[in-house]
């Protein structure tokens, strides 16, 4: 039987012995899908694997499918086609030649158990290959082949070759107890004579009862009720090519299938295809499929989950991949974000460095000139440093900056946290923020080391009152940590004298100016005896207003 039918399938032409084997008129199929005459699993059968396959190769052969005749007859055939190609290498048509198997050894349950193993392989392919999750391809692997087989239970167990253990990764169905098969499988199945055996072949136990399995695994089994199983191996790195993985496991399961397809396997082991293939991979783990009642498995039970095995391999080693990339990438994150802090960071203190500080002023200064919003400065500066390097050692000068460092640090983040912990406030100073009034943002505060013993505190979107409140709590958490310093004058303890200044930034206005007055402020501070705070407010208003007239 032969018919020409184009790249979609619509038939352009059919032989006669095509018409007398169906019973149609030559009328009654030109320019009908092929599928129309199909019975339904032919038609599942050929949008899912057949036509896949032939816009990828071009060509197919010896695909069993049923095709429906006038009368209402099931015709099986065999099929066979080959495509022509334009000048842009597209498919135009194809060539189908189809061979009758109505009366070969070929049982018709028998041959479409196989093509709904092919079906289900396909399926299960798709399903896994659209996700990178190990726990997600291991779960749906575990529940599609419970199914198909209509087995009790099936759970899939990994080997760890490094701690020497393993554990159950996926089961479906009702969770059971096995507590003690995870040390036996781990002990059996990472032995050098069991992995070997196991590399290329699957375990076929009809009964449990007289299987070979060790007494560490029989009876755990036997405790949960299971009477026979199949024991598949997964293998971690499975070097099958692409051309294999989609199209060889077919033909050689067919071969098997018309050699076994009548009769029962009683054997304990069955050797599978896959063998050659795999024999340098590693074995990852193992899936189990198993029945609370004796059951004689058949070889294409054996097949399906012989193929899926290598499927599940190969979306084993495409999670791994990708979780790779994703620590690589993570890796290079960190990398990055290091070097950031490499950048903006002290390398002593671990705050800010100058360099961050002066462009984060700058920022927040545009952004507050064009929202019209209050911006604070402290400038602190530890009293009588040079004095306490000089008494105690620079390694303590050090400690000192550090400790003064992380106080500032820390208590501006308690402060954040708490206004974010008042919801109630924190909404009203968002709504306000959002509608350009004056409110209190902490989530941006920033300190930086300015210079040797002078640190810095941006506080955006902080009035004059708020900033002396912040710089208040500042000075009281600097003196508990009663850092001795034997050449203060005001007290025994290392103390701070705060500069604050408060402006709102309009044009022509520069960051530098809110730098001067708080620097002002520091230096008034200073004189006026140290461990003490200097507000410049509304007066560094009006001097910044006064700058800005002179120079124009």
């Amino acid at each position: 039987m032969m018919h020409v039918s184009d790249a979609e399938m619509h038939i352009l032409t059919v032989n006669d012995y095509w018409l007398q084997v169906t019973g149609y008129e030559c009328g009654e199929v030109l320019g009908c899908s092929i599928t129309k005459f199909l019975s339904w699993r032919s038609q599942q059968y050929f949008r899912e694997v057949v036509l896949p396959e032939l816009r990828h190769n071009g060509s197919c052969r010896n695909v069993p499918y049923q095709l429906i005749n006038k009368r209402g007859e099931v015709i099986d055939l065999l099929l066979s086609a080959t495509s022509e190609r334009d000048g842009q290498n597209q498919i135009m048509r194809y060539l189908v030649v189809s061979v009758d198997i109505t009366d070969c050894v070929f049982t018709e349950a028998a041959r479409w158990n196989h093509t709904e193993q092919e079906l289900l392989v396909s399926r299960i392919t798709q399903r896994i290959r659209t996700s990178l999750n190990l726990a997600e391809i291991l779960a749906i692997t575990a529940i599609e082949v419970r199914e198909f087989l209509i087995a009790d239970h099936v759970f899939i167990y990994r080997l760890d070759h490094d701690q020497g253990g393993g554990k159950i990764m996926a089961e479906s169905s009702q969770s059971k107890n096995y507590d003690q098969l995870d040390r036996a499988l781990a002990e059996y199945y990472l032995s050098e004579n069991t992995a070997h055996q196991l590399h290329g072949n699957v375990e076929v136990i009809n009964d449990i009862d007289r299987s070979v399995l060790p007494a560490s695994i029989a009876i755990p089994l036997k405790q949960n009720l299971i009477a026979a199983c199949l024991i598949v191996p997964i293998l971690a790195e499975v070097d099958i090519p692409n051309q294999l993985v989609a199209n060889d496991h077919h033909d050689g399961d067919r071969q098997a299938l018309g050699n076994h397809c009548s009769s029962d396997l009683r054997d304990p082991q069955i050797p599978t295809s896959h063998s050659d293939r795999a024999s340098f991979a590693r074995l990852w783990g193992v899936m189990f499929v198993n029945q609370e009642q004796t059951r004689y498995w058949k070889l294409p039970e054996v097949n399906l989950v012989t193929a899926l095995a290598n499927q599940v391999a190969i979306a084993i080693r495409q999670a791994q991949l990708y979780e790779e990339l994703n620590q690589s990438r993570q890796q290079l994150e960190d990398t990055n974000q290091q070097l950031s802090r490499l950048v903006t960071s002290d390398y002593l203190t671990g705050v800010a460095n100058r360099r961050y500080f002066d462009e984060y002023l700058a920022q927040v200064w545009s952004h507050h000139k064009q929202q019209k919003l209050p911006l604070s400065l402290v400038m602190c500066d530890i009293d009588y440093f040079k004095n306490f390097n000089d008494t105690y050692g620079h390694q303590e000068g050090d400690r000192c900056l550090q400790q003064v460092a992380e106080v500032i640090s820390n208590t501006l983040t308690e402060l954040a946290m708490e206004l974010e912990q008042d919801s109630f406030l924190f909404t009203l100073m968002h709504f306000l923020a959002q509608n350009n009034f004056r409110s209190h943002n902490p989530l941006s505060y920033l300190v930086a080391r300015y210079g040797g013993e002078e640190f810095a505190v941006v506080l955006p979107n902080t009035n004059s009152l708020r900033a002396y409140q912040i710089a208040h709590q500042l000075r009281n958490r600097v003196a508990a940590l009663q850092i001795p310093n034997a050449e203060a004058r005001r007290n025994p303890y290392i103390s701070l004298s705060y500069g604050i200044a408060t402006l709102f930034p309009i044009d022509r206005s520069q960051p530098d100016m809110l730098i001067t007055f708080a620097d002002h402020a520091l230096y008034q501070a200073k004189a006026e005896g140290r461990d003490r705070i200097y507000l410049i407010g509304s007066n560094a208003e009006a001097k910044q207003d006064n700058q800005l007239g002179e120079s124009s």
